[in-house]
């Protein structure tokens, strides 16, 4: 059996090393949604990717396991896209929207409404 010391020095990086996970994971969720990006103590914390069991698909900063950050993307089901600024979950500050059929919004958002 190979010592932690010995997997470090050749490149391996455990995101389990400590207990919790922290570093760069992959997790599919039971109910088929799958995260791709940074953990944290256990936790959800830092770039990633998330898409839902219904293909609605989060890119950016995550804080506590909620988008948050300036730079977010978020595609709901009905394909509709916003790319922004968005605080603890919600469409905050600027963005814009852009819908499947072509609709679209550039301005500011006030906790999800225009």
């Amino acid at each position: 059996l190979k010592q932690w010391d010995e997997f470090a020095s050749s490149g391996f990086e455990n995101p389990y090393r400590d207990g919790d996970p922290n570093g760069l994971v992959e997790i599919h969720f039971a109910d088929g949604g799958y995260y791709q990006g940074v953990m944290k103590d256990g936790v959800i914390t830092g770039q990633g990717d998330y898409q839902s069991a219904f293909n609605e698909v989060f890119s950016g900063t995550f804080q506590d396991g909620i988008l948050h950050g300036e730079n977010g993307f978020w595609q709901n089901v009905a394909e509709d896209v916003y790319t922004g600024h968005f605080v603890h979950g919600e469409l905050h500050g600027k963005g814009t929207y852009m819908s499947k059929h072509g609709d679209s919004y550039i301005g500011y958002w006030d906790s999800h409404l225009k």
